[in-house]
């Protein structure tokens, strides 16, 4: 699977999952399927992160993003939006390669958690683990064990987040080619289609 067939099978998960929080909260099932679509968003981050040539300009317009389709978000009963999660976690990464001392590292590192965990963006402090995890783990089991030890650790033994494991499946066979941008597309679908699914669950 290249990038493009990766982000899209994560949008098309990640519609699933908003159909069930929407729509049909009572079925579990549209949520463990949407379990899988943030995994691979996140590893996603970490492939950007590795061929950007300047992922500080990455990061900003991660950030930006993310503060201009908050705005509808204030009218709508949803987190703060997952752009903060992402752009956090790339964040993450830039501090782990860009500082040598490891303490000012680690400081730093602890600061971007400790922001994540007061703005509380959707997927939190998880979500911006994950992204570092699916960094620094690089043998597929190594991502396995980490995937499930952090839902535990974040969700507690008995969650349905532990099928965010299922994600590494597709993952395993990225074969590292681009593909089709769609920038526009995958950068507008996430505000429009919440837009949408929360018209729709007020009007049925």
């Amino acid at each position: 699977m290249n990038t493009f067939q990766l982000k899209l099978l994560a949008v098309i998960l990640m519609v699933i999952d908003h159909i069930g929080f929407f729509i049909f909260p009572d079925v579990v099932t549209f949520r463990i399927i949407g379990r899988l679509s943030y995994p691979i968003f996140a590893y996603l981050i970490t492939v950007g992160f590795n061929y950007t040539k300047n992922p500080i300009k990455y990061f900003m317009r991660l950030f930006i993003f993310a503060c201009i389709i908050q705005f509808p978000s204030l009218f709508m009963d949803i987190p703060i939006n997952i752009f903060f999660t992402l752009s956090l976690g790339l964040l993450l990464l830039i501090i782990h390669t860009r500082y040598e001392s490891i303490g000012l590292r680690l400081l730093m590192m602890i600061g971007v958690l400790l922001l994540t965990d007061i703005l509380s963006p959707d997927y939190s402090v998880y979500g911006v683990m994950l992204i570092y995890l699916l960094y620094i783990l690089k043998p597929i089991y190594q991502k396995i064990i980490g995937m499930i030890l952090l839902s535990i650790l974040y969700y507690g033994l008995f969650n349905i987040q532990v099928f965010s494991v299922l994600a590494l499946i597709p993952i395993y066979f990225y074969n590292q080619k681009e593909g089709p941008k769609w920038k526009i597309f995958f950068y507008t679908f996430y505000p429009v289609h919440l837009v949408i699914l929360q018209w729709i669950s007020l009007n049925i």
